[in-house]
C-alpha cells in the first residue's frame, strides 16, 4: 500500500521531522486510506493508527462527487485519530494522476561564497523550476538525481561545505495542473487539515519495495490500479522517468463484462481467476467454461 511505502521510504525520509507523528492519506479509485505512524527515526517508525473507508469518487486522478468524497476522507481520518488517540492537522497526500506532467531537469547556481551552503541548493532548485515549470502546473513532487561540481564528468550526492565554482543540481521533477492541485487542496481543507507534501503514489511504492541493488541496476516499475496505470523507472539508483495511464484494472473488468454479456462482478471474479498478464503461459488451444 501507498501510504505505508510512503512512511518507510529512504529516499522521503530525509524531509521527516523525527519524535513527530505523520499522517499519510491516499485517494484511490476504490477506497480513502488514511496511516498514522510516530518518526522515532528514519529506521524506525511506529504505526499508531489506521483508517480505510470505500469510496469510488476519485477517479482517473479526479474528484468525480466532493461531498462523498469529502464524507470518506473525514471518517478514514476520524477512524484513524480513534486509534492513535490524537488529532490531525496536516497530511503527506499521495495519489496517481493522469494529469502528471513530469521532466528531467537542471538548476545551474555559481558558488558566491567558495563553498557550497544550503542556500545554493536551494537556488539550483528555483533555477531548474525557472526553466522547466510551466506557468499552470505545480511542482508536486521532486527527486534529486545528483550534482555535477565545476568541470567533473561525474555526479555526487552531497556538495554541502564542499569547495566549489559552479554546481548542476540535476532533478527529476513531477508536476500537476495549479487547478487540479487547487481543488485537491480545498478539498483537504474542508475536511480540516492541510496538505503539507503531495507525492506520486507509484514513486513511494518503488522506493519502499525496490531494493537499491534493482535500483542501481535498472528497473522499471509497473503499478496498476483499479484507474490508473503509473510507471517509474530508475537506473543507477537514480529515478529518471514517471507517468501515469488513465487505464487501470477496472476497464479490464468492464471488457470482460460487456464481451461476455455478463455481470460486473461475475466478471471481476473471471478476471481474478483466469487472468494473467503474461501471454505466453497461456496456451491458445484451451479452453474453460463458465
Amino acid at each position: 500500500m501507498a501510504l505505508f511505502a510512503l512512511l518507510f521510504s529512504n529516499n522521503l525520509s530525509a524531509t521527516m521531522k523525527y519524535n513527530e507523528n505523520l499522517v499519510v492519506v491516499h485517494l484511490s479509485a476504490t477506497a480513502v486510506y488514511v496511516v498514522i505512524g510516530n518518526v522515532v527515526s528514519a529506521k524506525d517508525i511506529r504505526i499508531l493508527g489506521v483508517g480505510q473507508v470505500k469510496n469510488s469518487d476519485f477517479y482517473q486522478g479526479q474528484i468525480k462527487h466532493r461531498e462523498r468524497l469529502q464524507g470518506a476522507i473525514k471518517q478514514a481520518i476520524q477512524e484513524a485519530e480513534d486509534t492513535a488517540n490524537c488529532r490531525v492537522h496536516s497530511v503527506w497526500l499521495t495519489l496517481a494522476t493522469p494529469e502528471l506532467s513530469s521532466k528531467n531537469s537542471a538548476g545551474e547556481v555559481r558558488v558566491e561564497d567558495e563553498f557550497v551552503r544550503a542556500k545554493d541548493m536551494v537556488q539550483a532548485l528555483s533555477n531548474a523550476k525557472s526553466r522547466d515549470l510551466p506557468s499552470d502546473y505545480y511542482l508536486m513532487h521532486c527527486c534529486q538525481q545528483g550534482i555535477y561540481v565545476d568541470d567533473q564528468d561525474f555526479m555526487v550526492d552531497d556538495v554541502i561545505e564542499m569547495m566549489a565554482h559552479n554546481i548542476t543540481v540535476m532533478y527529476h521533477m513531477m508536476m500537476m495542473p495549479v487547478a487540479s492541485r487547487q481543488n485537491i487542496q480545498k478539498l483537504l481543507q474542508s475536511c480540516d487539515v492541510g496538505i503539507d507534501h503531495i507525492v506520486f503514489d507509484a514513486v513511494t511504492s518503488a522506493e519502499y519495495s525496490l531494493m537499491t541493488e534493482e535500483r542501481q541496476q535498472g528497473v522499471c516499475l509497473v503499478d496498476i490500479g483499479a484507474s490508473t496505470t503509473s510507471i517509474c523507472v530508475y537506473k543507477e539508483n537514480k529515478l529518471i522517468f514517471t507517468h501515469c495511464i488513465a487505464t487501470g484494472s477496472h476497464e479490464v473488468t468492464m471488457d470482460i463484462s460487456a464481451d461476455f454479456g455478463i455481470s460486473m462482478i461475475e466478471a471481476e471474479k473471471l478476471k481474478k481467476s483466469h487472468g494473467t498478464a503474461d501471454a505466453n503461459s497461456v496456451d491458445p488451444s484451451s479452453f474453460f467454461l463458465f
